[in-house]
């Protein structure tokens, strides 16, 4: 049994106990995501969430992200930082995760994340020169060369390291949620992914919710 899997039945669990004033509830917006190097990635994506509110202290998510959702550039110039490339690192995938609060005031609520994710990744990585190895020993690997136009010998060569896969990851967040009129409700949350096979990305997300009562 996979660490997703267990970690699905214990929230199962958590969900068909009893609760008191328990609903359900909706919530999407933008993530704002930086993947720290060597990919050093940054861009905007997108998070839906659906939840159940076990009681005022827990709560159980799924949710759908994704993180990252550039495209990489090639090396382009013998000037630029790094040779003008852009590696891409582009992750999306399910989470599930519980989230414990703390009340701030009387429409205010501090929460704390923990879960798992996992997420379908894209990796494109240049290194310069050919003698450096892929940081993955499975990675596809490509020869890119720059040249100046005019004359081929002053090019520069570049190894191309393409994985495409899927990785498990641990996530943590802590955030605040403030009450708004009727049912709907503001979220604002720091978020931080890693595990040992995947890229570690730090995350900031704002998302606007709805809650329906069971």
């Amino acid at each position: 049994m996979t660490k997703l899997t267990k970690l699905s039945c214990v929230l199962l669990a958590l969900i068909t106990a009893p609760a008191i004033a328990n609903d359900l509830y909706i919530a999407a917006g933008p993530i704002y995501s930086h993947t720290e190097k060597p990919f050093d990635d940054k861009d905007v994506g997108s998070s839906f969430s659906l939840g159940y509110t076990i009681n005022p202290q827990w709560s159980v998510e799924l949710s759908y992200d994704q993180y990252n959702d550039e495209a990489a550039r090639g090396p382009n110039s013998f000037t630029a930082k790094n040779n003008g490339a852009k590696n891409q690192y582009n992750s999306k995938g399910v989470a599930i995760s519980a989230l414990g609060k703390t009340s701030l005031a009387d429409n205010a609520v501090l929460f704390y994340r923990a879960g798992v994710t996992r997420q379908s990744v894209e990796e494109l990585q240049y290194l310069s020169g050919l003698t450096q190895d892929c940081p993955r020993q499975d990675a596809y690997r490509g020869t890119h060369r720059l040249s100046d136009g005019v004359n081929p010998a002053n090019g520069l060569n570049f190894k191309m390291c393409m994985w495409d896969g899927s990785v498990t990851q641990a996530m943590l967040g802590l955030g605040a949620e403030w009450a708004l009129a009727s049912d709907w409700f503001v979220r604002t949350e720091a978020m931080h992914l890693f595990s040992g096979k995947g890229q570690a990305v730090s995350a900031l997300k704002l998302s606007v919710g709805y809650r329906f009562a069971l």
